[in-house]
């Protein structure tokens, strides 16, 4: 299964919402429908670091048919240090967890988010 999401996601400016569409092409070229499954949205500075380590992590569990998941990011979730972060996309559903997408994303300081 591929994500749509690019290996490295459009900037983040530091205290800015934001939000992220997320789809997943499944093997016979049809978008998963996310309806009963959870979406993990996770980013943090270590890729390899444990996920309690995550400087945003986000859970979904859509209840209705939808191919396509918005991830919120907040003003709190992106009020972090500027600076590459590594983000992660899992899907669990059945009690089986799969990653579909991980790359990079930048948070960059804004022009006139504070010093």
């Amino acid at each position: 299964m591929n994500c749509f999401c690019t290996n490295q996601l459009n900037p983040i400016y530091r205290g800015d919402d934001a939000t992220i569409a997320l789809e997943v092409v499944q093997p016979d070229g049809s978008k998963m429908n996310f309806n009963g499954k959870t979406v993990k949205f996770i980013v943090k500075k270590n890729k390899a670091a444990d996920d309690n380590t995550a400087i945003i992590l986000k859970t979904y569990a859509p209840i209705e048919d939808t191919e396509t998941l918005s991830i919120e990011l907040t003003e709190s979730d992106t009020d972090k240090e500027p600076g590459i972060y590594w983000y992660g996309v899992r899907v669990i559903a059945d009690s089986y967890q799969t990653t579909e997408g991980e790359g990079k994303v930048e948070i960059k300081q804004g022009p006139f988010y504070g010093e």
